[in-house]
């Protein structure tokens, strides 16, 4: 059976079609001509791929979306092979400067970021390329979500050029989970950060692993030479003396005995290793700003000041720039600090350190118009660290917006910190203590709860969580928080009261509250309201005389407020359960709902219906 015609009855068929028939018997009956023909149609489609955007090259769902074209893909190869020769021939900055192009036409590919972040750890000089690491590394890691061999790159990248910010930054989330090689890098930056305490306490879990890092040794060795026990302080110093003398550690030693020097405040050892790593171009800003603050703590601080004024020396990151606009801060120069941080936020845009300290300098000065701004800088689309300090820049603008008396605005403002989350859990604990001073207590306790979980277990954490939940009058969570902070210091005096009267508002556990207020009592007779708190207790556990007794004691023309609306409750309950109805009554029409809690309140309510009407007054005459 017989479906297709052959070429040549094709042919006939187009014969009354002059043009047609030439092409198809061209196409036909000549090869050359044929090949030629579909070449030609193929050539358009191929053009346009090689010059359209088309082909992505970013995870699926990454944003942004990095799409490039066949010509970028060929160009990105090329210049990775001369970057590769170049580097083989010494010329680093050549080879640097293919390796960004090389990047900057396939961004999405993780291997030529890779490549250049190698590159970069191949030499140290942080005044020229420190921005730079910290760039490609923030965007690789991205990239790849951080993954174990990128993370270790990164780390090793941020070592090289002393970025100790950024290597705290990326792997506290993580420090329970971290390899030997993260660890030890964890343990160094950490030290040079001058959080020494936090340094001891993860050195003692991981000094195994640790001791097989020279370096890291000698890091531990200068913490028992200045923070150590005062028996290991010759132990740490002479270590630190005999590496001096070793090739591979001498910079090192000189480096963390600035460290040494300055906890112990030994100027002149401070200025022998300054004046060894200028020699050998390692010294940086950040050391010369430990000498001045040292030397006017030791009462040089005129001749400070005319150094910190004259130095020419430029801050090569946003931590260096930090520690400069500090030093003039610290001085009494606050106007040029500011001025300082308003100029390398924008050179150093990518630096968390200098926007988080430069809008505390903006709160610490109340220029709450410029707070504002930084708030919606923060947030603009194209400002590197938006994903990563968005929730924060809804804290500063409701701060911003609170102090300038903007409420609705700034209850809006915090209500987006809540959706967003700030991603450091510390810091967010900090902005719920804020919006509670603001006056956004509810604000706050929503952050709080948010956060349980993911702060330390620490009595200050209850205390802040219970008193949101007395501003907003929720007896659950008070409770709950007050008998956790009671559970971490049973002897601090504001805890065991809070607890005490948390329990009475919410009528649980009596016999407990009992024992509570009468420790408070016995601590401070004098004080009004630990006597009213105990009558409480007492009255609820139906010991009415003892309460009739304390209750005498107080003075209820010198109460107001929740203390006063406290006294009448307590009268109120005690005449009540006395059958005393008339003085029962004339204590709860002096009752402000306004101070009590919902549990509070439901008793009250039921109470007040419980008391017998009132006989009518006999008829005059």
């Amino acid at each position: 059976m017989k479906f297709l015609p052959t070429k040549d009855e094709f042919a006939l068929k187009l014969i009354n079609y002059p043009m047609l028939n030439s092409v198809l018997c061209l196409l036909l009956y000549e090869r050359m001509f044929r090949l030629a023909f579909f070449a030609a149609l193929l050539f358009f489609p191929l053009v346009l791929l090689s010059i359209l955007k088309v082909w992505r090259t970013t995870p699926a769902g990454f944003t942004p979306e990095v799409k490039v074209s066949g010509i970028d893909f060929v160009q990105a190869w090329t210049l990775r092979r001369t970057a590769e020769k170049e580097a083989a021939q010494g010329r680093f900055e050549d080879a640097l400067y293919s390796w960004r192009i090389a990047a900057a036409n396939n961004p999405g590919d993780p291997d030529l970021i890779r490549g250049c972040l190698r590159h970069l750890g191949s030499r140290d000089d942080a005044r020229k390329y420190a921005q730079t690491a910290l760039g490609y590394s923030s965007w690789l890691l991205r990239l790849t979500s951080t993954n174990t061999a990128d993370l270790e790159l990164a780390v090793k990248v941020f070592q090289t050029y002393r970025l100790d910010d950024a290597t705290v930054y990326i792997l506290t989330p993580i420090e329970d989970q971290l390899t030997t090689a993260a660890q030890n890098a964890y343990l160094k930056a950490i030290f040079n950060r001058g959080e020494i305490s936090r340094f001891a306490s993860r050195w003692s879990k991981r000094k195994p692993e640790s001791e097989n890092d020279p370096e890291l040794l000698l890091y531990h060795a200068a913490y028992l030479a200045a923070w150590g026990p005062h028996e290991t302080a010759p132990d740490g110093k002479q270590a630190l003396d005999k590496s001096k003398q070793d090739p591979a550690l001498r910079d090192l030693a000189h480096r963390l005995q600035l460290r040494v020097s300055e906890r112990l405040l030994q100027l002149d050892t401070y200025r022998e290793s300054l004046a060894y790593l200028q020699e050998r171009r390692l010294d940086t800003l950040t050391d010369h700003v430990g000498n001045w603050q040292l030397q006017a703590m030791l009462g040089g601080k005129t001749e400070a000041i005319r150094l910190l004024q004259d130095h020419v020396q430029p801050p090569v990151s946003g931590e260096e720039a930090v520690t400069l606009a500090k030093a003039y801060f610290d001085f009494g120069f606050p106007d040029t600090a500011r001025d300082l941080m308003k100029r390398y936020s924008t050179e150093f845009v990518e630096s968390e350190a200098i926007w988080l300290s430069y809008s505390n300098l903006l709160i610490d000065q109340k220029r709450w118009d410029d707070l504002f701004e930084v708030a919606l800088q923060l947030r603009h689309e194209a400002h590197p660290l938006r994903d990563r300090l968005h929730g924060y820049s809804y804290y500063i603008e409701g701060v911003a917006q609170a102090r300038r008396d903007r409420r609705d605005d700034a209850r809006a403002a915090f209500k987006k910190l809540v959706q967003a989350h700030i991603r450091n859990k510390l810091w967010e604990l900090s902005a719920a203590e804020t919006a509670e001073n603001l006056g956004f207590a509810d604000i706050a306790q929503e952050l709080l709860l948010d956060i349980q979980k993911d702060v330390p277990n620490t009595p200050e954490y209850w205390m802040l969580l219970a008193k949101t939940a007395y501003e907003t009058k929720e007896p659950g969570v008070l409770v709950t928080a007050m008998s956790s902070a009671y559970k971490l210091r049973p002897d601090d005096f504001t805890v065991v009261n809070n607890f005490a009267a948390s329990l009475l508002s919410t009528r649980q556990r009596p016999e407990q509250a009992l024992q509570l207020t009468a420790r408070v009592l016995e601590k401070s007779p004098g004080l009004a309201a630990a006597r009213i708190n105990h009558a409480c207790a007492l009255i609820q556990n139906q010991k009415n005389d003892e309460a009739t007794k304390l209750l005498a004691t107080v003075d209820a023309t010198s109460l107001k407020g929740a203390d006063l609306t406290s006294y009448h409750m307590a009268a109120f309950e005690l005449h009540l359960n006395q059958g005393q109805f008339v003085e029962a009554r004339r204590h709860s029409e002096k009752i402000e709902l306004q101070h009590l809690f919902s549990t509070e309140r439901q008793w009250l309510e039921k109470a007040r219906k419980d008391l017998p009407i009132p006989a009518p007054e006999p008829k005059k005459g």
